[in-house]
């Protein structure tokens, strides 16, 4: 099943935006020309996870560096701070965790997403 949320215009960049389709409650999260939908429940302890904030991902190559990963965008949960990347809905600290992500289409200026 295929879903309009609504206009690509009225998704902010750099924000993270809750919609309701049906019972389920999903985080469109807009970086630039990019959209990505997530579950907004947090897999560790049911928390509302878009309400969290957007970061980019950091590594540290070497004792004291540190390099924020730019291609890396997660949600931090608000409750425990968990992190999980809007791409792939992968736990950064647990790889037993995953929140569920949708596919998401582009057409006509409008974002659909795919929930089957």
């Amino acid at each position: 099943m295929t879903v309009d949320v609504g206009p690509l215009n009225e998704f902010q960049s750099g924000a993270i935006s809750i919609v309701r389709v049906g019972r389920r409650e999903i985080g469109i999260v807009r970086d630039g020309d990019d959209v990505y939908a997530v579950r907004n429940i947090c897999p560790h302890q049911t928390g509302p996870l878009c309400r969290g904030k957007l970061v980019h991902g950091i590594s540290s190559p070497a004792p004291g560096v540190m390099e924020v990963k730019d291609t890396e965008l997660l949600i931090a949960c608000p409750w425990h701070g968990w992190e999980f990347d809007v791409r792939s809905g992968a736990c950064i600290s647990d790889e037993k965790l995953r929140v569920a992500t949708y596919p998401v289409e582009l057409r006509e200026g409008h974002v659909h997403l795919q929930l089957d």
